[in-house]
């Protein structure tokens, strides 16, 4: 249960830090895509 929880943990912590990136600004680092 607790690699789940880990993996669901990590997957909501990237996902934020995605949103935050594109909210802030989408051309960060001179990509408009992060995928």
């Amino acid at each position: 249960m607790s690699l789940l929880t880990t993996i669901g943990g990590v997957l909501v912590v990237v996902g934020a830090v995605l949103w935050i990136l594109g909210a802030s600004g989408r051309k960060v680092g001179g990509r408009r895509h992060y995928f």
